[in-house]
């Protein structure tokens, strides 16, 4: 099987928009992470979830928390319930991968907590990371709109990809008819830092 973005690529590109996503990537998506470790600071490691066919991990969002996994560079990095959330993956010093779902909004924003973990990462202008990407998902603000006018729209939700070589994706999906649809998927650029504006 092809990796999850070459996979909703070619997807899009064959059917367009409401093109069927195959369930075993919905299965992988609708179990829970595990978490093993709350640390301080509002983050919280968890044990992101593995589809090996479509070679991705997933780390799912938790409210008010910063959701942390550690994840492997040849899989596709997932997360969803994007609304002004960031994602954001990085490989430590100590050669560990680690995807973050990063709450921002509501609650228990979580922005000051992440640039007090960018500012560590970077200590004396001397990163302590490679491969270092942050993004905010597209929120389809628009599209969702445009979307709930259709009758059957049971769910909505955007998904962020970090794909293995890096690259930024955004990925607006919806439930209908018992199934969940590919609406639209892009690039998305990811910041000039690893600090959220």
């Amino acid at each position: 099987m092809a990796a999850l973005t070459q996979y909703l690529y070619g997807l899009y590109g064959a059917k367009g928009s409401g093109a069927i996503i195959d369930d075993e990537i919905i299965s992988c998506l609708s179990r829970s992470n595990s978490f093993y470790k709350y640390e301080e600071n509002n983050i919280v490691e968890s044990i992101p979830i593995k589809c090996i066919n479509f070679q991705f991990y997933y780390v799912a969002w938790i409210s008010n928390y910063i959701n942390m996994g550690r994840i492997s560079p040849r899989f596709d990095f997932i997360s969803t319930k994007f609304q002004g959330c960031y994602m954001a993956a990085y490989t430590g010093e100590d050669a560990v991968r680690r995807g973050f779902h990063i709450h921002k909004g509501g609650g228990l924003d979580q922005r000051n907590n992440w640039n007090g973990i960018s500012d560590c990462l970077n200590l004396n202008n001397q990163p302590r990371y490679t491969n270092g990407v942050i993004f905010k998902p597209n929120s389809y603000v628009n599209e969702k709109n445009l979307l709930t006018a259709i009758s059957g729209i049971i769910n909505l939700d955007t998904w962020g990809i970090i794909s293995n070589n890096g690259a930024c994706h955004s990925a607006l999906v919806y439930e209908r008819d018992g199934k969940w649809r590919l609406g639209r998927i892009e690039s998305t650029l990811a910041l000039p830092n690893m600090r959220i504006p």
